[in-house]
């Protein structure tokens, strides 16, 4: 290089840095999405195309000391450099109906690892003993392949556990008082907590603070809720989304589920964007299969609007005879498959008519594998679907 253009480059260097300008470069490979596919995946080039790179905010103007920079952004522009954040991630979503992201809870690593894999373990328990005492169970404790009594609805279970499939329950968060987040909602849309009384809150004793969490999320979620025909904040308090709140426990021998989705499209016309939007953190490492992770089928939300529709997709097949392969397609979803595999401070989010299943656990540890459940969506959609009503202290 010449040396006058040398001198030249350090001095401007120099006077970006006296003016106070940041100047952040920001490597493609510090932070990586979760893109592990199964047995059932495309080839290795597919699942490339399946990974989204999400590269973290730098705190502080610090650099990014990765050896691989060969790949690096310049963006001085802080606003902007969130705005091509959010937009890559928000398209992986829109295009494959699921992102996965490393690192996204960096700073709360000790947070989910230590204190919200500490709570789950007592929140167990305690649930359990409850349902004993209630005489909803004949042991104080879970037993795999046991009877549960858990009502005759849709979704076996109560207010406070609902039995998802054998070995696997998911625990609200919905009811606890001490939450004063606007947007967070229970099955009946509100927080309430009349049933059961300090008997129910005692449930909820040493909860952590999800305030972190919800802060960390929020910008990516609401940029993806935003694009929905009927998103609008609400005019008296400002929510800008409904929020439930569960944790997701998958017991040893638990089975693996059959492929589904957690809700219906709002309009069987037209394929609109996401409603509502899953987010499973998980509070171990899960290396490996072992333990039950999450599968999704790429792209299956686009399909899911015919698959469970019948009628509509008998009449779209003899009105449209150019989408039949589009229709084979959705006739066999599992051509791909992918299950990120993830570690404490990664999150998986995807929509709710993704097709998706929560593997068996068959490690060896003999441990649950639990997750952190957020689901958020647009203010006008409330998910009665999912958790059946009755409490357990009823």
């Amino acid at each position: 290089m010449d040396r006058h253009f040398k001198h030249l480059l350090l001095f401007m260097v120099f006077w970006l840095w006296s003016a106070g300008v940041q100047i952040i470069i920001i490597s493609s490979s510090s932070v990586q999405a979760i893109s592990s596919a199964s047995s059932l995946s495309a080839s290795s080039s597919d699942r490339n195309s399946l990974s989204c790179a999400y590269f973290r905010r730098l705190s502080g103007g610090a650099a990014s000391t990765s050896p691989s920079s060969s790949n690096s952004l310049l963006l001085p522009d802080e606003t902007q450099q969130e705005q091509q954040q959010l937009q890559q991630i928000r398209d992986q979503f829109n295009q494959d109906g699921y992102v996965a992201l490393r690192n996204f809870f960096r700073e709360e690593k000790l947070l989910l690892g230590d204190d919200w894999y500490a709570f789950s373990i007592k929140y167990w328990d305690r649930i359990f003993q409850v349902l004993y005492e209630k005489g909803k169970i004949s042991q104080p404790n879970h037993v795999m392949n046991q009877e549960y009594i858990m009502g005759k609805l849709r979704h076996p279970g109560f207010k406070e556990i609902v039995h998802r499939y054998p070995g696997r329950y998911e625990l609200s968060l919905n009811d606890n008082i001490h939450n004063t987040d606007i947007n967070s909602v229970n099955d009946n849309n509100s927080i309430d907590s009349s049933t059961g009384g300090e008997e129910a809150q005692s449930l909820y004793a040493d909860m952590p603070s999800l305030q972190p969490i919800i802060d960390k999320l929020e910008p990516l979620i609401v940029s993806i809720l935003r694009q929905h025909p009927d998103y609008k904040e609400g005019k008296d308090d400002g929510r800008k989304y409904n929020l439930l709140k569960s944790m997701l426990i998958s017991s040893p021998d638990s089975l693996d589920q059959k492929f589904h989705i957690d809700t219906k499209h709002m309009n069987d016309d037209e394929h609109l964007p996401a409603h509502i939007i899953n987010v499973f953190i998980p509070l171990i490492d899960i290396p490996n299969k072992d333990l039950g992770p999450t599968e999704v089928v790429p792209k299956s939300h686009f399909q899911t609007r015919l698959m469970y529709n019948p009628q509509r997709r008998q009449q779209q097949q003899q009105q449209q005879q150019q989408q039949q392969q589009q229709q084979q397609e959705a006739a066999n979803p599992l051509q791909q498959v992918v299950t990120p595999l993830s570690n404490v401070g990664d999150v998986l989010i995807f929509d709710f008519r993704t097709l998706h299943r929560g593997l068996a656990n068959t490690s060896i540890r003999n441990i649950n594998r639990p997750l952190l459940v957020l689901a958020f969506s647009i203010p006008s959609f409330h998910d009665k679907a999912n958790w059946p009503g009755p409490s357990i202290f009823e």
